[in-house]
């Protein structure tokens, strides 16, 4: 079965339960999922569990019919790329090494030519080529995001997963983010997860939004019908009306109830 399954998908955090038997119909190579919810639904440990950085107490995960759930991190990363929300800025990489370590430690045995090559194509396609020389640490948060999107974007993984990949960008960056992640399904054949607040952005750019609420997906479809869902103003606690522009374009309003 080609693309991300999750099932039964539990995680506890010392006696709370986080996530409570999650599942979803698979996440097809070629689109792009948008992970939705109000703070603490659990989307970014959904993210960090399908990764395999949080342990799950019971559930299955598999790529492309693969069961990973039992892989070590570094197998893992076979499999699935996770960007995080945050950059860690410890390191005093250039943005060019940033990318190259990410490059190399997902394709260990590639031609260092290729690698190069793969880097400086990743660069280009991410708007970060003039920042090559540049160290991470001394970049704005928006850029470092930018770094971070390079990262997962130049490692071959079938699945990418990002954590909120447009909290820090501006506008202009925030559709350029998307529009890579955009290509990056649609050429490379790859499934994109993206976490995200935004639900105009989630209903602009995701094929299928996966709704969740303490721990449970609670709406899973188009935007159209997950954001017309009753459960979807529940969720929030506010009154939420999707509708269709003239145009077609689908647009979200919400107010307090």
């Amino acid at each position: 079965m080609k693309g991300l399954h999750f099932s039964d998908v539990c995680v506890d955090y010392g006696t709370r339960s986080v996530l409570r038997g999650v599942g979803a119909a698979p996440l097809l190579p070629g689109t792009v999922t948008a992970l939705v919810g109000p703070n603490a639904a659990g989307k970014s440990t959904l993210m960090r569990a399908i990764a395999g950085i949080v342990p799950i107490a019971r559930g299955a995960i598999a790529v492309d019919g693969m069961r990973i759930e039992a892989l070590r991190l570094r197998q893992r990363a076979q499999y699935v790329r996770y960007v995080p929300q945050t950059y860690a800025t410890n390191a005093r990489l250039s943005v060019y090494d940033a990318v190259h370590v990410a490059a190399r430690a997902a394709a260990p045995d590639e031609a260092p030519r290729k690698i190069r090559l793969a880097v400086a194509e990743t660069l280009a396609r991410a708007g970060t080529a003039e920042l090559s020389e540049r160290l991470v640490c001394d970049l704005s948060g928006g850029q470092q995001q930018l770094v971070a999107l390079a990262q997962g974007l130049v490692r071959a993984a079938p699945v990418l997963l990002l954590d909120e990949p447009t909290s820090a960008l501006d506008l202009r960056n925030q559709l350029e983010a998307l529009r890579l992640l955009r290509e990056a399904a649609t050429r490379d054949g790859i499934t994109v997860a993206v976490a995200m607040h935004d639900l105009a952005l989630a209903a602009r750019h995701a094929d299928r939004v996966i709704l969740l609420s303490r721990g449970a997906i609670v709406a899973d479809g188009s935007p159209d019908e997950v954001f017309s869902d009753p459960a979807c103003g529940v969720a929030y606690g506010v009154a939420i009306a999707a509708t269709r522009s003239a145009s077609g374009s689908l647009h979200i309003e919400a107010s307090l109830q």
